[in-house]
């Protein structure tokens, strides 16, 4: 029964230390590229919007986010296959 507890304890230290490196790389280089991005957006400046977005999308690929906010951009230029490929 003690090896469980061990275990079970050993598993939560686990999980929160992954969780608190996800939660620090949110809030990394990348997510200041994006926020920036996508304030930019609101001035309608989608140029200057996507080279925030495309900045943060280099330091961090996965950023699933800044892609959606790109696609976006995509739509309201009316670029239809962009904002399918974004």
């Amino acid at each position: 029964m003690k090896n469980k507890s061990t275990i079970t304890i050993i598993c939560i230290f686990v999980l929160t230390t992954l969780l608190s490196l996800s939660v620090a790389a949110a809030d990394g280089p990348d997510r200041k590229y994006y926020k920036k991005g996508q304030a930019v957006i609101e001035t309608s400046d989608y140029t200057k919007a996507r080279e925030y977005l495309n900045e943060a999308i280099e330091r961090y690929p996965q950023y699933a986010d800044a892609y959606y906010l790109l696609g976006r951009i995509a739509l309201a230029d009316k670029d239809a296959k962009a904002a399918s490929v974004n």
